[in-house]
C-alpha cells in the first residue's frame, strides 16, 4: 500500500528496515501532496532512497545534490530509471551548475539547473545553492525555508564559518554529519567540542550504527534545545510519524490527511434491573480509536447496515484525548440500543483536524457488535 506525504516537513527513515539503523533523508513536500522533495546528502544512497520513493504516493519527486561526485551521479541515474515509471516520469534532480559529463539524455533533460527552486503549490518552501567553499562550484551546501524554519544544511565547515552560521539570526538550524565528514572539515562532534553554545543550533545527521545514535541521543552535553532528529517508521499498511527529542518541543507537524480506526467495539455498561439487581448491558456504549491524533472530538454518525437507519447519539466522552472516543447511544430514542441491530453498524466520522490544522478525510468503518442477544433477552423475558 502506498502512502502520501502531506505538508510533511523532517528526516523520512528508509520504511524497509524499521530495526536496524539505516541513515534518514530530509524531505520536504507541500500540503496539496504533489511534490516531494528529497535531499541526497551522502554518497551510497541507493538503497534507502530507493525504498521511500517506492512507499510514497506523491505525483512529483525532486532529489537535491550537494556534490556531482561519480559515487552520487551513478546512484542518482539508477535510481531515476528505477522510479520513472513509478511515477509517470515525473522525476527530476536539481543541481545549479552546467556539467561536462556525458550523461544518458533523459537524464541529463531532468536536471534542473537552478540555484534556488521555490514550490509551485506552496511559495512558503524554498531549497537555495550555496557555495560550501568559496570558490568552489563543484560543492554546495543547502539551505532549506519552509515558512517557519530556515534550514542550512552544511557539506564542509570550518570554525569561521561555524561562527558566521552561528551568528546569522536568519537560520535557525545548521544540519551537520556526526562524526566523520564527507568532505572534511568540522563535524557535529568537532563542532560541539569547540564550544557547547554550538548545540542549541546545530542537528547530527548520518550515524554509523543504531547504537551510535543512541548514544548521542541520551548524551545531554552534546545534544541541546535542537535535538538529533529520528525517522518516519513504516510498517506493513502504513507510516508513522516519529521524532525524538531530548529537550526540546515537537517542532515537527503532523501534516498528512488520512487517518483510520485501529480498534472499535461495543462496550458493557452497568444497568440496574426494576429489582435491583446489576448486569452488564452491552448495547449502548461503543468505543474507537483513531491511528493518528485528532485536535478536534469527532463529529461521529452511527447506522444500521441492513437498514441505513440512523441510530441516535446521546453523547461523545474522550478517554484518551485525540484517540479514543466512547459513544453512547440516546436511551431515550432507543430503547434497546444496539440491540434493535441485525447486522453490522457502520459509522462515519467527519470535521477533525490534524497538528498542522488541516482537516482529517472522513472515516467510514463498519463491524458487528458483541454480546448483545443474552444481554437483551434476559430484560425482555423479564
Amino acid at each position: 500500500m502506498s502512502n502520501s506525504i502531506s505538508g510533511y516537513n523532517g528526516i523520512i527513515k528508509s520504511p524497509v528496515d524499521t530495526i536496524n539503523y539505516s541513515t534518514p533523508m530530509y524531505c520536504i513536500c507541500d500540503n496539496n501532496i504533489f511534490d516531494l522533495y528529497i535531499l541526497l546528502l551522502y554518497p551510497g544512497f541507493y538503497n534507502d532512497a530507493i525504498n521511500i520513493c517506492r512507499k510514497v504516493s506523491n505525483t512529483m519527486i525532486t532529489f537535491f545534490i550537494p556534490s556531482l561526485e561519480t559515487t552520487y551521479i551513478d546512484d542518482l541515474i539508477t535510481l531515476i530509471n528505477e522510479i520513472a515509471s513509478l511515477k509517470n516520469n515525473n522525476i527530476k534532480w536539481c543541481y545549479p551548475t552546467r556539467t561536462s559529463y556525458d550523461f544518458p539524455y533523459n537524464f541529463r533533460n531532468n536536471q534542473i539547473k537552478k540555484s534556488i527552486i521555490f514550490n509551485k503549490f506552496n511559495s512558503d518552501i524554498s531549497i537555495e545553492y550555496i557555495e560550501s567553499i568559496n570558490g568552489d562550484s563543484s560543492l554546495f551546501d543547502i539551505i532549506i525555508r519552509d515558512g517557519i524554519k530556515t534550514k542550512y544544511f552544511c557539506q564542509y565547515l570550518t570554525e569561521e564559518k561555524l561562527n558566521s552560521l552561528f551568528d546569522n539570526k536568519q537560520i535557525n538550524e545548521v544540519h551537520l554529519q556526526y562524526k566523520n565528514s564527507t568532505y572534511g572539515g568540522l563535524s557535529y562532534i568537532d563542532a560541539i567540542n569547540i564550544s557547547h553554545k554550538y548545540k542549541n543550533k546545530l542537528v547530527a545527521h548520518s550515524f554509523n550504527s543504531l547504537e551510535e545514535y543512541a548514544a548521542a541521543k541520551n548524551n545531554f552535553e552534546i545534544v541541546g534545545k535542537i535535538n538529533i532528529v529520528s525517522s518516519v517508521n513504516y510498517n506493513t499498511t502504513d507510516e508513522e510519524i516519529i521524532t525524538m527529542y531530548a529537550k526540546t518541543e515537537l517542532s515537527m507537524l503532523f501534516g498528512r490527511v488520512d487517518n483510520s480506526i485501529i480498534y472499535i467495539s461495543n462496550i458493557p455498561i452497568i444497568k440496574v434491573t426494576d429489582e435491583g439487581e446489576e448486569y452488564n448491558d452491552w448495547g449502548f456504549v461503543i468505543r474507537f480509536e483513531l491511528n493518528f491524533e485528532t485536535k478536534t472530538i469527532p463529529v461521529v454518525e452511527l447506522y444500521d447496515h441492513l437498514t441505513a437507519s440512523s441510530i441516535p447519539i446521546s453523547s461523545i466522552n474522550t478517554v484518551l484525548n485525540g484517540y479514543i472516543y466512547d459513544v453512547y447511544i440516546d436511551d431515550t430514542q432507543s430503547e434497546f440500543g444496539l440491540g434493535n441491530i441485525d447486522g453490522d453498524v457502520c459509522i462515519r466520522l467527519t470535521d477533525m483536524i490534524n497538528e498542522a490544522g488541516y482537516t482529517y478525510n472522513d472515516i467510514y468503518h463498519q463491524f458487528a457488535p458483541i454480546e448483545l442477544t443474552v444481554e437483551v433477552e434476559d430484560i425482555w423475558n423479564e
